[in-house]
């Protein structure tokens, strides 16, 4: 893959999703973002799309399902090994990054806000899965 085509943010504060858009068609007008606000929904979400996203943008401190209680429930699904997810959070905390490092579907930890610089990084990311 060259570039992103699709994101999926999974955040429950709105001002996020509104950056993260604003980011995208900065970088790349063409990007698709689809959004959800917890865990829960995020993770429906997943299930329910035929094409899944090159990556999933995670926050950890959610309502409802949580960033560390959907990577658990995605690791339960048939989408265990093929969900990239970059960890977007404003959670700097050693517990949190050991928690989130613990499942294979993690490959990138990025405190808030997303910066254009970082999707870069989450291309890199994506072309050596």
């Amino acid at each position: 893959m060259d570039k992103i085509q699709t994101v999926l943010l999974i955040d429950d504060m709105e001002i996020e999703h509104v950056n993260v858009r604003y980011i995208l068609e900065d970088y790349d007008e063409s990007i698709k973002l689809l959004s959800a606000y917890d865990g829960k929904e995020g993770l429906e979400l997943l299930l329910s799309l035929e094409n899944q996203p090159d990556v999933v943008l995670l926050d950890i401190n959610m309502p409802c399902m949580n960033g560390h209680e959907f990577l658990i429930e995605l690791g339960k699904t048939r989408l265990r090994d093929t969900v990239v997810v970059v960890m977007l959070t404003s959670s700097d905390q050693d517990l949190d990054k050991k928690m989130a490092s613990q499942h294979s579907n993690v490959k990138g930890y990025i405190g808030k806000p997303l910066e254009e610089e970082n999707l870069e990084y989450i291309t890199r990311l994506i072309k050596s899965q």
